[in-house]
């Protein structure tokens, strides 16, 4: 995961923001958790750890600074609020049940379709999908 922070440290250090230690801090706690996801209420608990007057509006911007620079996605609604998570080819695909909101990520070998092929029209190459539907725990109720 240090590759992974110093790449972003340097990504966003090469295009002029500052990295300040509560950047710095964010970056790690999203990093150490590899592609699981977390929403900006958590990451501002975890951070107010280490950096008690860290602000949730730090937590935003940062997680703003990092979606526009494409280390992170936002990905939908659980109990009101979005979660994030880091990008990278095994996190292509997600399936979300509509009830529970339980999400499972899809990687390469259990996702039913094959990106690498798959295009719309010949007009663009896919690239994710988000899949909704009901997991059997909520259709056994």
């Amino acid at each position: 995961m240090k590759n992974l922070q110093y790449e972003i440290n340097s990504v966003l250090t090469r295009t002029g923001y500052k990295m300040t230690n509560k950047r710095k801090l964010l970056i790690k706690l999203i990093s150490n958790r590899n592609s699981e996801f977390i929403s900006a209420r958590i990451l501002h608990k975890e951070a107010k750890l280490k950096i008690p007057g860290i602000s949730l509006d730090t937590v935003y911007r940062t997680l703003f600074l990092l979606e526009k620079k494409g280390f992170i996605e936002k990905k939908g609604m659980w109990e009101r609020e979005c979660k994030y998570q880091l990008v990278s080819e095994n996190t292509r695909s997600m399936i979300k049940c509509l009830n529970c909101g339980k999400s499972e990520s899809l990687d390469k070998d259990n996702c039913p379709i094959d990106f690498s092929k798959a295009s719309f029209n010949n007009q663009f190459k896919l690239q994710r999908f988000e899949f909704y539907g009901y997991c059997y725990d909520c259709l056994e109720k």
